[in-house]
């Protein structure tokens, strides 16, 4: 997605829906962590429709966020989907490691699908992350969202009105390297997905 559309969406979508006619009040933390040039990988917690919708409004960098691939399937939002450059779930490996090797940033859902619980309830990463980490020695920028469960849970239709969204953006930090060929060992593969895991904790405490 070139900028002037970024620029855009941004505004129709977050400063005129969201902001002035939601009336959200949307709270960020520590957006200098986000680095401006260089492959990356935005790791957050998910327990609502909102997390991916608010992360593209605040974040000052264009990124690829992989969306489930039953999401490209309903018309509206998968057009949506397609105009903001997602990955599919499907190809997510082989097109998340594509970006980030080209010098992209990727945001990642590591629980996977949308929780039907509060955000503080952060489950455990899934594999990818990790490899994509592993991988490519990109580093792990981890986040944090609450309110977005409050404001759009999955059991409603529609979003709530005036509502506070706070973002916190930790520190990049990296996992191992493994630079073999083939599958990485889930010995590895679990060791650095703990790391993951109580770093988005961390951002929501």
């Amino acid at each position: 997605m070139n900028k002037i559309t970024r620029s855009l969406l941004n505004r129709i979508v977050g400063d005129l829906f969201f902001v002035k006619l939601m009336g959200y009040k949307v709270i960020t933390k520590g957006l200098e962590n986000m680095p401006m040039t260089g492959k990356a990988i935005l790791a957050s917690n998910h327990s609502s429709y909102l997390d991916s919708v608010m992360l593209f409004y605040v974040t000052p960098r264009p990124f690829y966020a992989i969306a489930a691939d039953f999401l490209f399937k309903i018309w509206w939002l998968g057009w949506g989907l397609r105009l903001t450059d997602c990955i599919g779930a499907r190809d997510s490996v082989a097109g998340a490691l594509a970006k980030l090797n080209e010098g992209n940033m990727i945001l990642i859902f590591p629980e996977g699908e949308c929780k039907k619980c509060r955000e503080v309830e952060v489950g455990r990463a899934h594999k990818g992350v990790a490899v994509f980490a592993l991988k490519t020695g990109a580093p792990v920028i981890p986040i944090g969202i609450k309110g977005t469960f409050e404001a759009w849970p999955t059991s409603r239709i529609l979003p709530r009105r005036s509502q506070r969204i706070e973002i916190s953006v930790g520190r990049p930090f990296y996992l191992e390297r493994y630079e073999k060929e083939g599958k990485v060992p889930d010995e590895i593969l679990m060791r650095n997905l703990d790391k993951v895991t109580r770093a988005i904790k961390d951002m929501l405490k």
